[in-house]
């Protein structure tokens, strides 16, 4: 399988989430959307600081964290075969699709919903786990993803439930370890 047709994949994979989301979401009388999506300069600005939080707690954990190599080793292959060649724009419609995709799919269908049913504590826990579940490539993978939807979890509630913060830290954190990825690729060769 070529290049291309492994982009196109991988993004319809996370744009699938999206259309999951919406289904869902309809089933379970549900707005995906949370209290709306208030495209505002605040919204946004806050929506991108919040993917550094994101990006220094991998930084830290990753280091003392057991499995990280290998971690490491499925995350540059992934980058190696999905983003070779890929030009800026193709980058940030993976990024986005990411964020708006998962994002639609554990905060605006998953943690709402749980948090109906067991409340705010136990439903951010019962979406981080199922986060991590989807992103379980090692035991190192599922822990940094599950601390990640706490720190998504945390934007979308204390936003007052805009989507559209959630959506921004995800794919800025994910376009920015994507980048660095590549970088680090090139630097050594590999890429």
């Amino acid at each position: 399988m070529g290049g291309n047709t492994l982009f196109l994949l991988a993004f319809s994979y996370e744009m699938a989430f999206a259309v999951l989301a919406l289904v869902l979401a309809i089933l379970l009388h549900l707005d995906p959307f949370g209290s709306g999506f208030a495209l505002t300069p605040e919204a946004v600005a806050i929506g991108l600081a919040w993917a550094l939080p994101q990006a220094l707690l991998v930084n830290v954990l990753s280091d003392i964290l057991p499995q990280q190599r290998e971690t490491e080793e499925i995350t540059k292959n992934f980058v190696k075969t999905i983003f070779k060649s890929r030009n800026e724009l193709q980058l940030v419609a993976f990024a986005m699709s990411a964020g708006i995709g998962e994002e639609l799919l554990f905060r605006g269908v998953i943690q709402q919903k749980a948090e109906t049913l067991i409340g705010l504590i136990p439903g951010i826990t019962a979406t981080a786990l199922l986060f991590g579940a989807c992103h379980n490539l090692t035991p190192t993978y599922f822990l940094l993803s599950s601390l990640g939807s706490c720190i998504f979890s945390f934007v979308f509630t204390t936003s007052g439930y805009n989507l559209l913060e959630p959506i921004l830290a995800h794919a800025f954190y994910d376009y920015v370890a994507i980048k660095m990825t590549i970088k680090e690729l090139e630097e050594s060769g590999e890429m």
